[in-house]
C-alpha cells in the first residue's frame, strides 16, 4: 500500500495526514483524523455534514478544524452507510435541531455491524467500541432532492457494493475543484 498510513493504539488507523481540504467552493473534507473522512458543505445558513467518522474524538477534531472557517450550525448529518467509520462520531456532531438522514436499509446494516467481529485490533483507537445504536431522524427510500441554505443536494439510495444501505449525495451545482488547504 502506498499511502500515508499509520496505526497506533491511541489513534487507531489513519490513511492520510491530518487536515481539512477544500475540494470545491464551500465543500471540505476532514482527512487523517481517523479511519474515515468527514465531509462538510457550507451553505448560506448552516453546515451539512457527510458522515461522522469513527469516534466522537475524531468528529470533534474535524469540527474544530471546520470551525476555523465557519461558525454556522450543523443542520444535517447525512450518513452514507452504517459502517463504524461513518457513524461512530455522530454524537459529537449533533447540535440542537440537527437532522440525521440515512437510507432505509440503515437500521438493518447497523444491527449487522453491531454483531460483527472486528478482526483488525487497531481499526479503532484502544477502548473504542464498534457497536452503536444510531436512529436517524429521516430515512430515504427513493431519490430525493433537498435544498439547504441555497445548496441543492440530491440523495440517491443505492443497493449492493459495500453495503445495502448506501446513500449517495450528488451536488449538481458544484462544478470545479480548488486547491487544498490545511
Amino acid at each position: 500500500m502506498i499511502t500515508d498510513f499509520w496505526v497506533t493504539d491511541q489513534d487507531g488507523a489513519h490513511f492520510a495526514p491530518p487536515g481539512l481540504h477544500e475540494l470545491a467552493a464551500g465543500i471540505f473534507a476532514a482527512q487523517g483524523l481517523g479511519f474515515g473522512d468527514i465531509g462538510f458543505i457550507v451553505t448560506d445558513t448552516s453546515l451539512v455534514v457527510i458522515d461522522a467518522g469513527s469516534t466522537n474524538e475524531q468528529a470533534r477534531a474535524a469540527l474544530r478544524k471546520m470551525r476555523e472557517i465557519s461558525a454556522l450550525p450543523v443542520s444535517h448529518v447525512i450518513l452514507t452507510h452504517g459502517h463504524i467509520d461513518h457513524i461512530g462520531g455522530l454524537d459529537a456532531l449533533r447540535e440542537p435541531g440537527t437532522e440525521v438522514i440515512a437510507q432505509t436499509g440503515f437500521t438493518t446494516e447497523g444491527e449487522a455491524q453491531n454483531q460483527a467481529f472486528i478482526p483488525w485490533r487497531r481499526f479503532l483507537p484502544a477502548g473504542a467500541d464498534h457497536r452503536h445504536h444510531v436512529v436517524p431522524d429521516r430515512l430515504i427510500s427513493e431519490p430525493e432532492t433537498m435544498t439547504v441554505g441555497g445548496v441543492e443536494l440530491r440523495l440517491l439510495p443505492a443497493h449492493g457494493g459495500e453495503t445495502d444501505d448506501a446513500l449517495l449525495i450528488h451536488l449538481p451545482g458544484v462544478t470545479s475543484c480548488s486547491s487544498a488547504t490545511s
